[in-house]
């Protein structure tokens, strides 16, 4: 009787880590990049190859035209969706079913170049927060689904939108919400999550379409911020602050880009790694504080880099998708494009070039594999991280898209419990990438 009983209750006991396997390394994607801020995810039991139908779609919503990625909090999907150059539209769909379950809007009238949504909200237990691409702040109640607090940046701070628009995400980091309206006065701004109140801000810098990220070099936590300082001059700047008060801490100029997109990575607590687009390359910066003053020196740069999406660190070595409008735009130059391997002494391992090129495309690492959307027709691959080679294990068409002309599908993907967000300019997937149990 009592080994029935051992026996039974080893069972219950056996089923219900099962149950609980399938969840303890899952993660939300609460904001732009990730949980991290490096589109790393920690979860596990995820799919390494696909039957030849493909991973399973769980579920398709229409969308407006744009760029905006989504995140995804307690089982709910959110996205600033963009609809007719006329509104702000804050919606909230269940992620299992992509049903709606509410929706704020907000008339903001208006038109950019590559027309549409931007950045990725920010969703905090009580609160949505968003930028929208015309520079509207917003925190939504996530209960009452009711504003909050807004800021209109343009009228606020008198500035125009950059030439492609406001292309942040709200960065939060103790108490603040940090905004760059990059004005001729003013560089960046934090506000009071909570009352939306202007707490500080910087001197002026330029412009920049990079989200303000928190790093810490040195010990330290910095705000940190890649910015064209002059266009017409060819000079740019990675500027350091004090994300407390704002005050710079370190500025770098020996680096331009045209229009400044990814995010720096920390490579160890004195190494910064920066890429972008429009032939600006990538550099390795060593940062080493004495006393209260930076010194910055370039360890080596490389004529690569990526014009739209944040390189990913992985044991030792940078992947990142070197494609930019310089070999994008004419089809024969995106041979000089694709994902590349990199150690962390600026040796390129391999590149990809057209076979294939992935465009300007999204890509996450998770559960020992990358995953990455490809930026012209969608197709959804696996990759094996492989400094020795490059190695394809799974890869599907999602949107049936034939043709090999740019769709523009940049988004950036989001992961939560197995399940993967990915758009093109008009539908949302959502894709179960869950190892069968």
């Amino acid at each position: 009787m009592k080994t029935r009983k051992t026996i039974r209750n080893i069972i219950v006991i056996t089923s219900i880590v099962v149950i609980l396997s399938q969840y303890i390394f899952s993660a939300d994607w609460p904001h732009f990049l990730g949980p991290n801020y490096n589109n790393i995810s920690d979860e596990t039991n995820l799919r390494k190859s696909w039957s030849v139908s493909g991973p399973k779609i769980l579920w398709t919503a229409d969308v407006g035209l744009g760029f905006g990625g989504a995140a995804i909090r307690d089982d709910e999907v959110f996205i600033l969706d963009r609809i007719d150059d006329q509104n702000d539209v804050f919606r909230c769909l269940d992620l299992d079913s992509g049903a709606e379950k509410w929706r704020y809007m907000n008339p903001v009238p208006g038109r950019l170049p590559y027309p549409g949504s931007r950045g990725v909200p920010t969703v905090t237990e009580k609160f949505v927060y968003g930028i929208s691409c015309l520079g509207n702040v917003y925190c939504i109640d996530k209960k009452s689904q009711k504003l909050v607090w807004s800021v209109d940046i343009q009228k606020e701070y008198n500035v125009e939108p950059p030439r492609f628009g406001f292309a942040q995400s709200p960065m939060i980091y103790k108490n603040m919400v940090y905004i760059a309206p990059m004005s001729e006065s003013i560089g960046l701004v934090a506000l009071d999550k909570k009352s939306g109140k202007e707490l500080w801000k910087s001197e002026p810098f330029g412009y920049s379409y990079s989200t303000p990220s928190i790093i810490k070099l040195n010990g330290i936590d910095q705000l940190t911020l890649q910015v064209t300082l002059d266009r017409s001059k060819k000079k740019g700047a990675l500027i350091s602050f004090n994300p407390d008060t704002g005050k710079k801490l370190w500025q770098y100029d020996d680096y331009y880009v045209m229009a400044a997109i990814p995010e720096p990575i920390v490579i160890n607590n004195d190494r910064l790694f920066h890429t972008s687009g429009y032939e600006a390359g990538s550099i390795m910066l060593k940062v080493t504080k004495k006393e209260s003053d930076f010194s910055i020196k370039k360890l080596f740069s490389v004529s690569q880099g990526s014009q739209i999406h944040q390189p990913i660190l992985f044991q030792e070595h940078l992947y990142l998708i070197v494609n930019e409008n310089a070999n994008q735009r004419i089809k024969s130059k995106r041979k000089e494009g694709g994902l590349m391997c990199m150690d962390l002494a600026g040796n390129i391992k391999w590149r990809t070039g057209d076979a294939p090129n992935f465009g300007r495309g999204s890509i996450i690492f998770a559960d020992g594999l990358f995953i990455i959307q490809d930026g012209h027709d969608g197709r959804l691959r696996l990759v094996k991280p492989e400094p020795g080679k490059f190695q394809i294990l799974a890869e599907h068409n999602i949107f049936n898209i034939d043709d090999k002309d740019d769709h523009q599908m940049w988004a950036p993907m989001s992961l939560s419990n197995g399940r993967l967000i990915v758009r093109s300019q008009a539908k949302m997937k959502c894709i179960d990438i869950r190892e069968a149990n």
